[in-house]
């Protein structure tokens, strides 16, 4: 049967009180209009497939996060003057989700996908820059890693010819092939690395800095190691960068979209921007407040700004490219399908009127199901106002 989705109409009289509701839903009012206008799609290792709604998803076997195909980051690249400006997903364990408007294609790459995990993705020059890393804790040995010629750290998607190449690899930054770059935080000019290495008896952290000395996008694993200015870090600054600050101290802009949420309402949100660097991560919670708050992405482009929450509930205001500013510059809000339970929504793109929303299915760190839907914003207008 085919699921709808429903307009959230926003009048400041219909705010959610129910403390409980808040605490499961980020919707804020009761009315809604129902609106078909959306395609499932499920992933696995052979690509994506159109699927009628998520109960018709076969069966995947639970797999650790790392491991498991997944979309595990996106975002939309920002408007350079040259048409629909496009968006990505990192599908782990797989390759790169191209979306232009209403129209989606896979980019696979065994090479480097296929036991790797990819995360992380950000824009240089509206370029899709992306890490890679093993996880030794669930599928390497160290022996088979040291054998590993290639090892990268950081690599782009080049759209036109559609492929992933490396950057820079784990050598070129003076690690040893037992160690690997786990996460970081780039503010568009310098890269802070976390950096897990193990060995027989011990696993260690540790943390550094880098800035290219050249312009990013023309670096290889070949010619890398003499480009980069490298310095140590602290875990300190790494964490004060990677930890959420107050939502009190989030860009204005998004915190008028998210105005009309209940004051004591909880939650941590992503904050990206479009065809930009690392996301910054915002908290709203009371301190008495020890239950897990919902959680959230948001994006801001140039003419419009969306938040994503995990229940499935998404704001947007602003003007999509090359249209009307949405609803006389009002926010609006819809509800997409309900999942399951054991399901949420996750990262968010937006390609001219199209949203994509990944959704999965979670057992704590493990995920089973996982794919994303396609929502056509214009039609939730056309039919829901």
């Amino acid at each position: 049967m085919k699921q709808k989705l429903f307009l959230l109409v926003l009048p400041l009289f219909l705010i959610v009180s129910c403390r409980k509701a808040e605490k499961n839903s980020a919707a804020v009012q009761q009315q809604e209009t129902p609106v078909s206008d959306h395609v499932w799609y499920y992933l696995n290792t052979t690509g994506f497939h159109r699927v009628e709604n998520v109960l018709h998803v076969p069966y995947a076997a639970e797999r650790p996060w790392t491991e498991a195909v997944r979309i595990s980051s996106a975002s939309s690249a920002a408007d350079n003057g040259s048409g629909t400006p496009p968006a990505y997903a990192l599908v782990n364990r797989c390759g790169i989700l191209a979306f232009t408007d209403d129209k989606c294609s896979l980019y696979p790459d065994a090479q480097l996908f296929s036991d790797r995990t990819a995360g992380n993705l950000v824009f240089q020059d509206n370029t899709p820059v992306f890490s890679l890393y093993k996880s030794t804790f669930f599928n390497i040995s160290l022996s088979e890693n040291a054998s590993d010629p290639l090892h990268p750290f950081l690599a782009q998607f080049t759209p036109g010819p559609n492929i992933s190449v490396p950057l820079v690899s784990i050598k070129n930054l003076g690690l040893g092939a037992n160690s690997e770059i786990t996460d970081y935080v780039w503010d568009g000019k310098c890269w802070i690395c976390s950096v897990k290495t193990e060995t027989v008896n011990k696993t260690s952290f540790s943390y550094f800095s880098w800035q290219p000395k050249v312009p990013l996008l023309s670096l290889t694993p070949a010619t890398a190691a003499a480009s980069l200015y490298i310095t140590s870090s602290t875990k300190e600054l790494y964490r004060s960068l990677k930890s959420p600050k107050p939502f009190a101290a989030a860009p204005d802009r998004l915190k008028t979209l998210l105005s009309l949420l209940p004051q004591t309402l909880a939650f941590q949100i992503n904050c990206y921007s479009a065809g930009g660097h690392s996301p910054r991560p915002y908290i709203r919670q009371s301190k008495d407040d020890t239950a897990e708050p919902l959680s959230a992405e948001a994006c801001i482009a140039e003419t419009w700004i969306c938040a994503v929450f995990q229940d499935g509930t998404v704001y947007l205001n602003g003007a999509l490219y090359n249209k009307p500013v949405l609803n006389n510059g009002r926010t609006i809000a819809f509800k997409l399908p309900k999942l399951p339970a054991g399901f949420t929504y996750g990262n968010f793109a937006i390609s001219g009127h199209t949203i994509y929303v990944a959704w999965e299915e979670t057992s704590f760190y493990k995920t089973g199901k996982s794919g994303f839907i396609s929502v056509d914003i214009e039609a939730i207008l056309n039919n829901g106002v």
